[in-house]
């Protein structure tokens, strides 16, 4: 085990505590590489694959009983993108530049 933030996290046996611990936006199929829903409802991509864009599954909460929302996913992007953790988390890649939310019409 490397590190109980997810953030800086970056090993096979750290992730494999954090599924047992932690929900994802996405989570994978039982015994496959399928993404499917998990604390987001659905996802899409746009065509290039640079942008996704998640539907956020209404009325959950952190275990401190604070929102699950889009602020919260965003914030947390945002803080492993700043973190520049090394070796690198999950998601602190080249490709994640930025995060932004919007409310749906």
């Amino acid at each position: 085990m490397t590190n109980l933030d997810p953030a800086e996290a970056y090993d096979f046996h750290t992730w494999e505590i954090f599924y047992n611990v932690y929900q994802g936006l996405l989570n994978y199929a039982p015994g496959g590489t399928q993404l499917v829903p998990g604390v987001a409802e659905s996802y899409s991509a746009n065509s290039t694959g640079d942008e996704f864009t998640f539907k956020l599954r209404k009325g959950v909460k952190f275990t401190d009983g604070s929102p699950f929302n889009a602020e919260a996913v965003k914030w947390s992007i945002e803080r492993v993108i700043a973190l520049k953790a090394s070796p690198p988390g999950w998601s602190r890649t080249s490709w994640t530049r930025s995060a932004w939310w919007t409310t749906p019409r």
